[in-house]
Protein backbone atom coordinates (compact mmCIF):
# COMPACT_ATOMS: atom_id res chain seq x y z
CA UNK A 1 0.00 0.00 0.00
CA UNK A 2 3.24 1.78 0.99
CA UNK A 3 3.45 2.97 -3.11
CA UNK A 4 0.47 4.70 -3.11
CA UNK A 5 1.25 7.01 -0.68
CA UNK A 6 2.99 9.05 -3.07
CA UNK A 7 6.28 11.71 -2.12
CA UNK A 8 6.10 14.84 -0.69
CA UNK A 9 9.37 17.72 -0.81
CA UNK A 10 11.46 18.56 1.98
CA UNK A 11 14.04 21.22 2.12
CA UNK A 12 17.46 19.92 3.51
CA UNK A 13 20.35 21.59 4.60
CA UNK A 14 23.65 20.59 4.19
CA UNK A 15 27.46 21.14 6.23
CA UNK A 16 28.09 24.30 4.13
CA UNK A 17 24.85 25.96 4.62
CA UNK A 18 23.67 25.30 1.13
CA UNK A 19 19.67 24.20 0.54
CA UNK A 20 18.42 21.01 -1.15
CA UNK A 21 14.69 19.74 -2.30
CA UNK A 22 14.35 15.89 -2.12
CA UNK A 23 11.45 13.85 -2.45
CA UNK A 24 10.37 11.71 0.40
CA UNK A 25 8.16 8.92 0.19
CA UNK A 26 5.15 8.62 2.41
CA UNK A 27 5.44 5.79 4.39
CA UNK A 28 2.08 5.32 6.26
CA UNK A 29 2.88 1.44 7.20
CA UNK A 30 6.41 2.51 8.68
CA UNK A 31 7.91 0.07 6.39
CA UNK A 32 10.68 2.39 5.52
CA UNK A 33 14.72 2.23 7.21
CA UNK A 34 15.92 6.04 6.74
CA UNK A 35 19.43 6.21 5.57
CA UNK A 36 21.99 8.63 5.49
CA UNK A 37 23.64 9.56 2.02
CA UNK A 38 27.03 10.78 2.92
CA UNK A 39 28.04 14.22 0.88
CA UNK A 40 30.16 13.59 -2.46
CA UNK A 41 29.44 9.49 -2.21
CA UNK A 42 30.75 8.12 -5.44
CA UNK A 43 30.61 3.79 -4.19
CA UNK A 44 28.51 1.75 -2.50
CA UNK A 45 29.59 1.51 1.04
CA UNK A 46 30.99 -1.63 1.77
CA UNK A 47 31.51 -2.49 -1.80
CA UNK A 48 35.23 -2.92 -1.55
CA UNK A 49 34.82 -5.41 1.65
CA UNK A 50 32.15 -7.71 -0.28
CA UNK A 51 34.59 -7.65 -3.12
CA UNK A 52 37.53 -9.02 -1.03
CA UNK A 53 34.75 -11.83 0.14
CA UNK A 54 33.86 -12.93 -2.94
CA UNK A 55 37.75 -12.89 -4.04
CA UNK A 56 38.74 -14.70 -0.71
CA UNK A 57 35.55 -17.49 -1.53
CA UNK A 58 37.82 -18.26 -4.75
CA UNK A 59 34.92 -16.52 -7.37
CA UNK A 60 36.40 -15.30 -10.90
CA UNK A 61 36.72 -11.98 -12.20
CA UNK A 62 33.92 -12.33 -13.97
CA UNK A 63 31.80 -13.90 -11.27
CA UNK A 64 32.58 -11.20 -9.60
CA UNK A 65 31.08 -8.93 -12.54
CA UNK A 66 28.21 -11.03 -12.86
CA UNK A 67 26.99 -10.92 -9.11
CA UNK A 68 27.64 -7.28 -8.82
CA UNK A 69 25.53 -6.33 -12.42
CA UNK A 70 22.85 -8.77 -10.55
CA UNK A 71 22.53 -7.53 -7.12
CA UNK A 72 23.24 -3.76 -7.44
CA UNK A 73 22.79 -3.04 -11.44
CA UNK A 74 26.34 -2.20 -11.55
CA UNK A 75 29.55 -2.44 -14.61
CA UNK A 76 32.59 -2.99 -12.39
CA UNK A 77 35.63 -3.31 -14.90
CA UNK A 78 37.81 -6.29 -13.86
CA UNK A 79 40.69 -3.49 -13.35
CA UNK A 80 38.75 -2.16 -10.39
CA UNK A 81 38.06 -5.27 -8.93
CA UNK A 82 41.51 -6.48 -9.31
CA UNK A 83 43.23 -3.13 -7.65
CA UNK A 84 43.19 -4.99 -4.07
CA UNK A 85 44.64 -7.81 -4.65
CA UNK A 86 46.97 -6.91 -6.89
CA UNK A 87 48.58 -3.30 -5.51
CA UNK A 88 52.24 -4.05 -3.71
CA UNK A 89 50.83 -1.94 -0.69
CA UNK A 90 47.69 -0.62 0.35
CA UNK A 91 47.97 2.67 2.12
CA UNK A 92 45.18 4.29 4.91
CA UNK A 93 45.17 7.70 6.76
CA UNK A 94 46.69 8.38 9.86
CA UNK A 95 43.97 7.57 12.92
CA UNK A 96 42.59 5.26 10.70
CA UNK A 97 42.42 3.17 13.81
CA UNK A 98 41.95 4.94 16.92
CA UNK A 99 41.80 2.09 19.24
CA UNK A 100 44.66 -0.31 20.73
CA UNK A 101 44.40 -3.37 18.83
CA UNK A 102 47.25 -4.68 22.05
CA UNK A 103 44.23 -3.95 24.14
CA UNK A 104 40.91 -4.60 22.57
CA UNK A 105 40.50 -7.63 21.59
CA UNK A 106 37.36 -6.54 18.61
CA UNK A 107 39.32 -4.64 17.27
CA UNK A 108 42.46 -7.31 17.17
CA UNK A 109 40.00 -9.90 15.49
CA UNK A 110 39.02 -6.85 12.78
CA UNK A 111 42.56 -6.39 11.97
CA UNK A 112 43.23 -10.40 11.61
CA UNK A 113 40.13 -10.63 9.54
CA UNK A 114 41.82 -7.97 7.51
CA UNK A 115 45.17 -9.67 6.89
CA UNK A 116 43.64 -12.97 6.05
CA UNK A 117 41.33 -11.15 3.55
CA UNK A 118 43.45 -8.59 1.44
CA UNK A 119 46.49 -10.00 -0.61
CA UNK A 120 49.16 -7.14 -0.45
CA UNK A 121 50.43 -5.59 2.76
CA UNK A 122 48.42 -2.70 4.30
CA UNK A 123 49.99 0.39 6.35
CA UNK A 124 47.61 2.05 8.48
CA UNK A 125 47.29 4.98 10.93
CA UNK A 126 46.70 4.04 14.66
CA UNK A 127 46.85 5.39 17.85
CA UNK A 128 48.46 2.99 20.34
CA UNK A 129 48.38 3.11 24.53
CA UNK A 130 51.67 1.96 25.83
CA UNK A 131 49.98 3.16 28.84
CA UNK A 132 47.50 4.59 30.79
CA UNK A 133 47.91 8.40 30.45
CA UNK A 134 50.60 7.84 27.39
CA UNK A 135 49.68 7.67 23.74
CA UNK A 136 51.52 6.84 19.95
CA UNK A 137 50.90 8.27 17.22
CA UNK A 138 52.21 4.85 14.63
CA UNK A 139 51.91 3.62 11.38
CA UNK A 140 50.86 -0.76 11.66
CA UNK A 141 51.60 -2.51 9.06
CA UNK A 142 49.38 -5.94 8.44
CA UNK A 143 51.02 -8.75 6.45
CA UNK A 144 50.98 -12.18 8.03
CA UNK A 145 50.59 -10.37 11.32
CA UNK A 146 50.81 -7.04 12.76
CA UNK A 147 54.01 -5.27 13.74
CA UNK A 148 54.80 -1.46 13.93
CA UNK A 149 56.86 0.15 11.45
CA UNK A 150 56.85 4.11 12.22
CA UNK A 151 55.85 6.31 14.96
CA UNK A 152 55.58 9.61 14.95
CA UNK A 153 58.55 12.05 15.90
CA UNK A 154 57.65 15.47 15.63
CA UNK A 155 54.16 15.92 18.36
CA UNK A 156 52.51 19.23 18.16
CA UNK A 157 52.28 20.95 21.86
CA UNK A 158 48.92 21.13 23.22
CA UNK A 159 47.34 19.57 20.59
CA UNK A 160 49.38 15.99 21.39
CA UNK A 161 51.25 16.66 24.44
CA UNK A 162 50.59 19.09 26.98
CA UNK A 163 54.11 21.08 27.92
CA UNK A 164 54.89 21.33 32.02
CA UNK A 165 51.74 19.53 32.22
CA UNK A 166 52.78 19.30 36.08
CA UNK A 167 53.43 22.82 36.83
CA UNK A 168 49.88 23.66 34.76
CA UNK A 169 48.09 21.44 36.41
CA UNK A 170 48.47 22.70 40.05
CA UNK A 171 46.95 26.01 38.57
CA UNK A 172 44.30 24.85 36.65
CA UNK A 173 41.97 21.39 35.94
CA UNK A 174 41.86 22.50 32.63
CA UNK A 175 44.56 20.33 31.91
CA UNK A 176 42.12 17.56 32.03
CA UNK A 177 40.74 18.59 28.30
CA UNK A 178 44.19 16.57 27.07
CA UNK A 179 44.09 13.88 29.23
CA UNK A 180 46.81 12.33 28.19
CA UNK A 181 50.39 12.97 26.28
CA UNK A 182 51.55 11.86 22.83
CA UNK A 183 55.41 10.37 23.20
CA UNK A 184 57.50 10.31 20.35
CA UNK A 185 59.15 8.00 18.32
CA UNK A 186 62.50 7.50 18.07
CA UNK A 187 63.88 5.31 14.92
CA UNK A 188 63.39 6.63 10.98
CA UNK A 189 60.09 5.76 9.30
CA UNK A 190 61.05 3.07 6.47
CA UNK A 191 58.58 0.53 5.06
CA UNK A 192 60.59 -2.22 2.35
CA UNK A 193 59.28 -4.57 0.14
CA UNK A 194 61.49 -6.80 -2.19
CA UNK A 195 62.50 -3.58 -4.30
CA UNK A 196 60.05 -1.10 -3.07
CA UNK A 197 61.04 1.18 0.03
CA UNK A 198 58.82 3.75 0.85
CA UNK A 199 59.94 6.84 3.57
CA UNK A 200 57.08 7.75 5.81
CA UNK A 201 56.02 10.76 7.69
CA UNK A 202 53.22 11.61 9.89
CA UNK A 203 51.06 14.38 9.25
CA UNK A 204 52.98 18.08 9.59
CA UNK A 205 56.23 15.99 10.04
CA UNK A 206 56.36 16.80 5.81
CA UNK A 207 57.21 20.24 7.10
CA UNK A 208 60.44 19.32 8.56
CA UNK A 209 62.66 18.89 6.05
CA UNK A 210 65.67 17.30 7.53
CA UNK A 211 63.01 14.53 8.93
CA UNK A 212 62.41 13.83 5.71
CA UNK A 213 65.56 13.81 3.87
CA UNK A 214 66.96 11.36 6.43
CA UNK A 215 65.89 8.07 5.18
CA UNK A 216 65.71 9.37 1.41
CA UNK A 217 68.73 8.47 -0.07
CA UNK A 218 67.33 4.55 -1.10
CA UNK A 219 63.31 5.04 -1.12
CA UNK A 220 61.36 5.31 -4.20
CA UNK A 221 58.41 6.95 -2.29
CA UNK A 222 57.93 9.49 0.60
CA UNK A 223 54.63 8.73 2.32
CA UNK A 224 52.50 11.25 4.35
CA UNK A 225 49.69 9.62 6.33
CA UNK A 226 47.67 12.18 7.87
CA UNK A 227 43.89 13.27 9.52
CA UNK A 228 42.58 16.91 8.93
CA UNK A 229 39.63 16.34 10.82
CA UNK A 230 40.15 18.90 13.07
CA UNK A 231 40.88 21.59 10.40
CA UNK A 232 38.24 20.54 7.89
CA UNK A 233 36.48 23.76 7.62
CA UNK A 234 39.94 25.99 7.21
CA UNK A 235 42.89 26.09 4.51
CA UNK A 236 45.28 23.73 6.96
CA UNK A 237 45.02 20.98 4.12
CA UNK A 238 45.58 22.93 1.23
CA UNK A 239 48.62 24.18 3.13
CA UNK A 240 50.27 21.00 4.68
CA UNK A 241 49.66 20.12 0.38
CA UNK A 242 51.97 22.87 -0.14
CA UNK A 243 54.76 21.69 1.95
CA UNK A 244 54.28 18.31 0.33
CA UNK A 245 54.85 19.73 -3.29
CA UNK A 246 57.89 21.69 -1.88
CA UNK A 247 58.86 18.23 -0.65
CA UNK A 248 58.38 16.32 -3.69
CA UNK A 249 60.71 18.52 -5.60
CA UNK A 250 63.54 18.57 -3.11
CA UNK A 251 63.81 14.73 -2.63
CA UNK A 252 62.96 14.23 -6.46
CA UNK A 253 60.66 11.26 -5.56
CA UNK A 254 56.87 11.13 -6.32
CA UNK A 255 54.99 11.41 -2.70
CA UNK A 256 51.89 9.94 -1.47
CA UNK A 257 50.01 12.74 0.89
CA UNK A 258 46.67 10.67 2.25
CA UNK A 259 44.16 11.92 4.48
CA UNK A 260 41.10 11.11 6.42
CA UNK A 261 39.44 13.69 5.32
CA UNK A 262 41.44 16.69 4.00
CA UNK A 263 42.87 16.79 0.76
CA UNK A 264 44.75 13.57 -0.52
CA UNK A 265 47.14 13.07 -3.51
CA UNK A 266 49.72 11.96 -5.55
CA UNK A 267 52.31 14.32 -5.90
CA UNK A 268 55.60 14.09 -8.22
CA UNK A 269 57.67 17.34 -8.92
CA UNK A 270 55.38 20.03 -7.26
CA UNK A 271 52.58 18.41 -9.62
CA UNK A 272 49.58 16.90 -8.24
CA UNK A 273 48.81 14.02 -10.22
CA UNK A 274 46.07 12.39 -8.84
CA UNK A 275 43.70 14.02 -5.69
CA UNK A 276 40.63 13.36 -3.44
CA UNK A 277 38.89 16.58 -2.44
CA UNK A 278 38.30 17.27 1.24
CA UNK A 279 35.15 14.40 2.19
CA UNK A 280 35.94 12.33 -0.88
CA UNK A 281 35.49 9.13 -0.87
CA UNK A 282 37.93 7.28 -3.80
CA UNK A 283 41.03 5.26 -4.13
CA UNK A 284 44.45 6.44 -5.43
CA UNK A 285 45.93 3.77 -7.71
CA UNK A 286 48.96 4.34 -9.11
CA UNK A 287 52.32 2.99 -10.68
CA UNK A 288 55.78 4.28 -9.36
CA UNK A 289 58.85 4.21 -10.81
CA UNK A 290 61.90 3.20 -9.07
CA UNK A 291 64.53 5.70 -8.00
CA UNK A 292 67.55 6.05 -5.68
CA UNK A 293 70.26 8.46 -4.66
CA UNK A 294 70.34 12.10 -3.29
CA UNK A 295 69.51 15.26 -4.78
CA UNK A 296 71.29 18.64 -4.03
CA UNK A 297 68.93 19.84 -1.56
CA UNK A 298 69.31 15.91 0.50
CA UNK A 299 72.88 15.81 0.39
CA UNK A 300 73.27 19.31 1.65
CA UNK A 301 70.07 19.28 4.54
CA UNK A 302 71.52 17.70 7.05
CA UNK A 303 73.99 20.86 7.00
CA UNK A 304 70.78 23.95 6.84
CA UNK A 305 70.41 24.35 10.36
CA UNK A 306 74.56 25.20 10.75
CA UNK A 307 74.28 27.14 7.94
CA UNK A 308 71.42 29.24 9.11
CA UNK A 309 73.18 29.28 12.72
CA UNK A 310 76.27 30.53 10.73
CA UNK A 311 74.60 33.73 9.12
CA UNK A 312 72.95 34.27 12.22
CA UNK A 313 76.46 34.70 13.80
CA UNK A 314 78.02 36.41 11.16
CA UNK A 315 75.30 39.25 11.11
CA UNK A 316 75.99 39.87 15.01
CA UNK A 317 79.60 39.87 14.37
CA UNK A 318 78.89 42.31 11.75
CA UNK A 319 75.92 44.37 13.62
CA UNK A 320 79.00 44.36 16.38
CA UNK A 321 81.66 45.35 14.44
CA UNK A 322 79.64 48.68 12.88
CA UNK A 323 78.85 49.91 16.26
CA UNK A 324 82.04 49.60 17.52
CA UNK A 325 83.03 51.81 13.81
Amino acid sequence: SNRRNGNYEKTIIDKSGSEMRIEVPRDRDGEYEPKLIPKGLRRIEGFDDQVISMYARGMTMSEIQGHLEEIYHVEVSKENIGTIQDADLVVWPENSLDIDPKIDQNAAELLTEIDALVTPPILLGAVLSPTIKTRTNTALELNDGMREIYTKQRLVPFGEFLPLRDFASGITDRTNLLPYDFIPGSRTGIWEKDELQVSIGICFEVADAFLIHQSIEKSDLVLIQTNNATYQFSNQSEQQLLYAKVRSIETGRPLVSISTSGVSALISDGQILQELSKQEVGVLNFEIQGTTGKTITSTLAPYAGWFVFALWVGAVVALIRRRQQ
